[in-house]
């Protein structure tokens, strides 16, 4: 399996945007500007993070993965970011755009 630091970080920016939110159509992506449902801990709960603009979201996702997740495969990263919630299904709809922004 193909670890996170050798794929093209762009095109799996745009796939986990596109599985997370449609490309900022749908839930946090049009909310909070937040395409990739990046959470935060603000007033300690857990909430959607919220972003001044689609690219500042988008930006925020990218610098996460190259911070958080270059030594895991897609699969292992989708434990990660979805705490194992639906994982198997997050990590082939990633995977199905990865190929299509590639």
């Amino acid at each position: 399996m193909t670890l996170v630091k050798n794929l093209d970080m762009l095109a799996l920016t745009k796939a986990i945007v596109q599985a997370e939110t449609g490309y900022f159509k749908h839930g946090s992506g049009v909310t909070h500007n937040n395409g990739c449902g990046y959470m935060t801990w603000k007033s300690g709960t857990r909430e959607f993070k919220r972003f001044e603009s689609k690219q500042a979201g988008f930006d925020a996702c990218y610098s996460l993965i190259k911070r958080k997740y270059q030594e895991y495969t897609i699969d292992g990263m989708a434990n990660k970011w979805t705490g194992s919630d639906r994982a198997d299904t997050w990590a082939y709809n990633v995977k199905h755009w990865y190929k299509k922004f590639i």
